[in-house]
Order: structure tokens, then sequence, then C-alpha cells
């Protein structure tokens, strides 16, 4: 998955072009030229609205290539993660009905969870704070193919196989899929009815949603769907979601639909209480807050508050965008893979508020050949592998003259010698040490602290020392076996019968697999390795594969086989 991809992005408005606030034709007429999708290409439903009124709705695109059926406001689009905040919803309004505390411990419900969930709460399930790993990235290590099909039954066994936390539940704040699975589990327990049924009643149905449903069949007919797509060797296929659990997914939704939430999340005719609880921050031990209420994440964008969420599976791609001072939201639903909504949204933004935003940061330029071959200099000396604490990595290289991240995918901008702007990315930035650029930097956004990232320093090994971390290695947290092989090419691993993913140094004992797989070897007194500890990459806007978009996992351990 690329950010830049020449169907979907065919238009970069510049800040000439949004200096003045426009009126609503010429901004509909800007946002046309965003959406420059043709009849043979899925595309994206797009709505603006602003003191309740709709300033923009419509479809670019289709929503059927076989059909050629055209995108509308009435479409149907799974939105992923975005359903996170109705289950946060339905869970609050039963909390203010009596029917469960968000103290309760989530083993007063599900009590086949281990006993170290005794001091998970519901509230931390709803604020990203409960240590619980992230089932979908389990299966991911577990080597479950992306079309496995989830069910209530095989995640809950998952989850409860784990031996442990990857935190001491509040100590931390880490996105876990699992924790708004179980959410809809609870609803279940308490109301004896599916989280479907109870959110039709207690939202849906009271805002006129008629057409939103959760689905816990990834089978079953939804009347008006645009099916997700990917890119396939002879043109597109569909890719649409093969999970049969809800909470943390499993909402499909409409463009009309939405746009009716998001006047109920600015202006609420239901839950305006428990509205005001899932855009406050989530709380840590230590007292510092997070940047993610409950189903909503809390922000800043060119100087201005904003409240979102996106969602992101296999073809579709999900954004709801709201600016609560201006009154001013964006919802931004895609059939493509390749259609990044969330940038779309924050590019719509920027044409309807362009008289409320800061201006976004310019790149410096430079002239003269002197110059370009000091400035070629400077780009390499940063070219590299980062990690940071956490064990989230960013590496840079150089292309057609400017500092490119692998990682999220797209070109830095030069700000200065040593500051950039992630592009397309609204106010992300790397800062790099000023006197020894090679040494760290440090990743910002707008509203959050930044994170510095050291430079991961690859270890030269020779083959002895290659082949001592040859072996099986097993995990029954995950019940699969992990083989690390070495070769012509050097050291990989494969999960089960999988192909082989290469493996690089970046560290002692320390190495990172393709996909999103760090891991940590771990040796006895005597120096032999034991096993590893393996860790998911997490944080990335563009994640390969999907799954990890959801989050990351901590020291899952691995014990070597015998006679190795």
């Amino acid at each position: 998955m690329k950010i830049a991809i020449a169907t979907f992005l065919a238009i970069s408005l510049t800040s000439s072009q949004l200096s003045a606030q426009p009126d609503d034709q010429s901004a509909a007429a800007k946002v046309d030229a965003l959406f420059n999708f043709k009849n043979t290409t899925p595309g994206c439903a797009v709505g603006v609205v602003q003191n309740g009124k709709t300033l923009l709705s419509k479809g670019y695109g289709m929503a059927d290539l076989a059909k050629g059926t055209p995108i509308t406001p009435q479409s149907m689009f799974y939105v992923a993660s975005v359903s996170k905040q109705f289950t946060a919803l339905t869970v609050l309004l039963l909390a203010e009905k009596g029917r469960l505390r968000l103290s309760d411990s989530v083993r007063k419900f599900i009590p086949e969870l281990p006993s170290y969930a005794d001091a998970i709460t519901i509230y931390q399930l709803l604020t990203h704070t409960s240590g619980i790993r992230d089932y979908l990235s389990l299966g991911y290590l577990a080597g479950l193919s992306p079309d496995y099909v989830y069910t209530d039954d095989t995640s809950l066994r998952m989850i409860a196989r784990q031996e442990a936390l990857s935190f001491v539940p509040s100590s931390e704040y880490l996105y876990s899929n699992s924790g708004y699975f179980l959410l809809s589990l609870v609803v279940k327990k308490v109301t004896g009815k599916p989280l479907d049924e109870v959110a039709r009643a207690e939202i849906f149905d009271p805002l006129g949603m008629k057409s939103t449903r959760f689905s816990s069949d990834h089978t079953a007919l939804i009347p008006n769907k645009a099916n997700g797509y990917e890119p396939g060797r002879s043109g597109w296929r569909v890719s649409n979601s093969t999970l049969d659990v809800v909470g943390d997914g499993g909402l499909y939704a409409s463009l009309d639909d939405m746009m009716l939430w998001m006047r109920n999340l600015d202006s609420p005719a239901i839950g305006a209480k428990a509205i005001a609880l899932m855009k406050t921050p989530g709380k840590l031990n230590s007292g510092a807050s997070t940047d993610y209420g409950m189903g909503l994440a809390l922000l800043e964008y060119r100087g201005l508050n904003i409240v979102e969420h996106g969602g992101d599976l296999a073809g579709y791609q999900a954004e709801d965008l709201w600016f609560p001072q201006e009154r001013f939201s964006v919802v931004v639903l895609c059939n493509s893979e390749y259609a990044i909504a969330h940038q779309f949204a924050r590019q719509i933004a920027d044409i309807y508020l362009a008289a409320r935003l800061k201006a976004a940061p310019q790149p410096i330029t430079t002239s003269g050949s002197a110059q370009n071959s000091l400035r070629n200099n400077e780009i390499l000396a940063k070219v590299g592998m980062y990690r940071d604490t956490d064990g989230d990595y960013e590496e840079f290289s150089e292309r057609d003259g400017s500092l490119f991240s692998i990682t999220q995918g797209t070109p830095l901008d030069p700000l200065s010698d040593y500051q950039f702007a992630y592009r397309g990315l609204g106010r992300w930035e790397a800062t790099f040490d000023r006197l020894s650029p090679s040494h760290y930097f440090e990743r910002s956004s707008e509203g959050s602290p930044p994170v510095r990232y050291d430079r991961a320093d690859a270890i030269n090994l020779i083959e002895d020392d290659e082949k001592s971390y040859v072996g099986n290695y097993d995990s029954p947290e995950l019940g699969t076996t992990y083989h690390v092989t070495l070769g012509s090419a050097g050291l990989s691993v494969a999960i089960g019968d999988q192909r082989a993913r290469a493996l690089r140094s970046t560290g002692v004992d320390r190495m990172l697999a393709n996909g999103g797989l760090e891991i940590m070897f771990v040796r006895d007194k005597s120096g032999k390795i034991t096993g590893f500890a393996l860790n998911t990459v997490g944080g990335r806007i563009v994640p390969f594969p999907v799954f990890l978009h959801a989050g990351s996992i901590k020291n899952v351990q691995f014990q070597r086989e015998t006679g190795d």
C-alpha cells in the first residue's frame, strides 16, 4: 500500500489555492478535483457537514465493478475500526442505565479469560489501556491466512490462551482490537442480545440510521454494498472482510447514515453525557493522558482540535473527522486499499477551513549544483534504520534526491537542514539531531509529544554467529513454531509452513523480519540461545500487513526446541 497513487491522488492542492475560504460551489469543485475517479475503478463516498447543514454528499467511482454500479451516498461500506465509536456509545448507554459499571472487571462477564484479567476494567477496554494483546495480530503471528474467518469462539480462545499482558493495566496505552471485541461479548452477556440488536435500539433507530448494521456473518447479503477491492495481477480483485466478529469492527454504514451520526456527535440528540466521556482522553496510572478517548482519537490539525477515527481492512478505508469548535465534519468511505481516507479527509478540511487553519510548513528550496550536492550529502547521512524504545521502527532511504520514509511510504519535505515534514501526513515531522544527524531523530505530530528514534545499527555476523541462531522455536501462546534457518542470503524465519522472511540485524541479538516482526533472542548464562521474545511493529500509517494497523504486541515468548 502506498500513499501516493496517481489514480487516486490525481491532484495536490497548493497553499495558494486554499488561501481563502471558498463558497460551497467552489469548494465542491475542488473536492471533485481531488476525487478524480473513473467509472472503471473503485472510489469513495464523501460528505461534509457544518452547523448541521450538509455542504457536500457525493459518490465517486464504482461500488461494483462487475455490475457497473456507481458509488452513491446510499452505498454501504465496511467501516472497520470506525465501528468502535458505536460500540463505545452502546456500552456507555448501558452503564447509564445501571446495567454495568465502567469499574467492573471484564471477568465478571467473561470468566473464560485468564485470572490476570481480574484487574482489567470495562474502562480500560474502552480506552485501550488494558494490556490485552490484539487478537488480529496474534492470528498473524500464528501464521493464519489473511482470509481466515475469525469467530467469537476462535477469537476468545486465542485471547484466553495468552499467558501474559503486554503491560500492567493502565500503565500504558496500546491500541488493541481485542478490547472492543470483548466489549461486544460484554454487551451480549448483559442484555442477552447481540451488539447489533442493542445498538439498533439505542443508536441506529433513534438517529434514523436505517441501513447501518453490525454484521457477524461475512457471507451475509448487504443491500447496496460497495465491494472492497485491491489490485491483482490482471486488474482489480474483490477484497472483503472475512471477520465474523463485531465490536472492534463489523459495521456496515452508508454515507447518508454516517452524516446523521456526525450531526449527533456535534449536537447530540442521544447520548450527550456518553459522548462527552468518549471525547475525554484516557488516564494512565501515572496521571498522564492519552490521545484517545473511547472510540475516538483526540488530536490537533494545523492549529485546530480534531476528534477522529479511521478504519482500514481488506479493500476498505474509512475516516470520520470532526472539528468541534468549528462544528465541521468530514466523512470519507472508500472501497479501495489505495484510497487513503484519512488523507482525503484532511485535504477536504484544507479546502473548507482554509481561513481557520494554520499555514502548512513550507519546504525549503535550493538552487545551484554546490547547494544541491550539499543537500544530497545531508540526506544520505540520515538514511538508515531507527528504533524507538517500544520497538517501533522507521527506515529512511534516498529517493530522487529526497529523504523517503520506507515505513510510511511517503517522501519527506525539508523544512530546514535538520527538520522534515512527511508529505501527505498532516503535521507529522521528523527532527534530526543537529550535531549528529545520523544518531537519532524525533518524530512528532501536532498536539502529541515527540517520540525519539535512535539509530538501529546492524551487527555484522560471521557465519558461526549466524549458525548459533538456527533452530526451531515454539510458542504455546500462539500454538505455532517459528523456524530460523541460514541460507546463501543469510538468516530467515518462517512461521509454520509459510514462506521464509529475511532477518536483518538491528542490534545485538535483535533482528527485524519482513512484515514488521522484531525478534530479540535470549541467552542463558553460558551464552547459548534459549529462545526469543517477539514484538510486532506498530504505529504505521500505511501498514503491511493491514492487520498490524491495529497495534503492537509485546514480548510473546518462544522457547527453543531442545536438540537444536
